[in-house]
């Protein structure tokens, strides 16, 4: 059995979020017609995706730590060469960010959020990890997803991603006037 504390405040945060973007779905879908609504099925695949991540995450917690830390450094290299192959699919919209697998169409660059957290967590959470490493070993675990991300073109998930590695320096030991040396050149643009 893990020996995990759950923070039970993020889980209700988490599943009120899921439960507010079904219902924004929801209504965003409906169309009224005199006295008639009518709702399109858009919500339905919504639960059917909020389903899926809670068993997986119930799967997930089910299986040790340092099983799932196995997996890591492979989902994250399989999901740059997502990225990079991606790239080399037809264009959908101008923009090459989305490909057929299984029968599903997937944007790796959604898959590169996780994979880039999980893989940067890894490598800065070892013990006694200086200032240096911690924002070396970020920004190279960072810098590839995003440049990939950036030939699609999708700015929008690359400035997330840059703003989830800010987020995770920030809670590293390096300095608060590090983090704003790195972010005003951003912010000036």
């Amino acid at each position: 059995m893990n020996n995990i504390k759950y923070d039970y405040y993020l889980i209700f945060l988490w599943l009120l979020l899921m439960i507010f973007g079904v219902i924004s779905i929801y209504t965003s879908s409906a169309t009224k017609f005199g006295d008639e609504v009518s709702v399109a099925g858009f919500y339905m695949r919504q639960l059917i995706w909020v389903g899926i991540s809670l068993t997986v995450v119930l799967v997930l917690l089910k299986i040790p730590w340092r099983l799932q830390e196995i997996f890591i450094d492979p989902a994250y290299i399989g999901v740059l060469l997502l990225l990079g192959i991606v790239l080399f699919l037809p264009e959908i919209k101008g923009s090459h960010r989305w490909m057929r697998l299984a029968g599903f169409q997937i944007q790796p660059s959604e898959l590169a959020k996780l994979t880039t957290i999980l893989f940067v967590a890894k490598r800065i959470a070892k013990s006694h990890t200086t200032t240096f490493q911690s924002f070396y070993r970020s920004l190279t675990g960072f810098f590839v997803p995003i440049i990939l991300i950036l030939v699609e073109p999708d700015l929008g998930t690359a400035m997330t991603i840059g703003f989830i590695w800010l987020m995770m320096l920030s809670v590293t030991n390096v300095s608060s006037m590090t983090l704003f040396i790195m972010v005003s050149p951003v912010l000036s643009l």
